[in-house]
């Protein structure tokens, strides 16, 4: 049986082993910080879960379809745009009105 000695912030020790703090994965572990952020992603056992809009390991760049600083300017081309590479819808055939959409 290995002894546990709590890490401050990290861990406890009780009688099954190490019970992570709140921040801490993966159970009975606890080696790997991670703190959610509102509106990129959440934290499970796993690690970073991103939301729908953002990818990546660290959460960091704009999912497919999604544009914009904080990756929440969506644009997905159809037959009648494409999108900018800031998300702006801009017509194929320049006789439409992107106001509408083409």
């Amino acid at each position: 049986n290995v002894e546990c000695i709590p890490e401050e912030g990290k861990y406890t020790c009780e009688e099954g082993g190490k019970k992570c703090s709140a921040t801490y994965y993966p159970a009975g572990i606890c080696n790997v910080e991670c703190i959610p952020e509102e509106g990129k992603y959440t934290c499970e056992e796993g690690g970073k879960k991103c939301h729908y809009n953002w990818q990546g390991e660290d959460c960091n760049t704009c999912s497919k379809g999604y544009f914009g600083e904080q990756c929440q300017t969506p644009c997905f081309p159809t037959e009648n745009y494409y999108c900018s590479e800031t998300g702006e819808k801009v017509c194929i055939d320049e006789r439409n009105n992107p106001k509408n959409y083409c």
